[in-house]
């Protein structure tokens, strides 16, 4: 396609294991910047780290990373893009204990 130029959108997951701790926080941030990730889905993460996580990607980029999450009890998935994301909508999978 001539005159086209593709973009690649590179995606990456975490696991968190509901870590909140900053020294943590700063170390999945460092990843995500190695890898030059432009999503990423977050699994096992509380809103705290959600909203942390997303908080030290912008900094020195303000408003660049936007955040979407589904949180269930204490912890749930989350994801974070440089796109701006416009509509989200969080459907919770419940396993036979009825938790998520």
């Amino acid at each position: 396609m001539e005159g086209k130029q593709e973009k690649l959108v590179r995606l990456g997951t975490f696991n968190t294991h509901n870590h909140s701790s900053s020294q943590v926080l700063k170390e999945v941030v460092s990843l995500f910047r190695h890898h030059q990730v432009d999503v990423v889905g977050l699994q096992e993460i509380t809103e705290y780290s959600a909203t942390k996580l997303c908080a030290l990607m912008n900094e020195g980029q303000p408003g660049s990373w936007s955040i979407s999450h589904v949180i269930a009890d204490h912890c749930g998935n989350a994801t974070l893009s440089r796109c701006p994301i416009l509509w989200s909508k969080g459907v919770p999978l419940l396993g036979e204990t009825g938790t998520v």
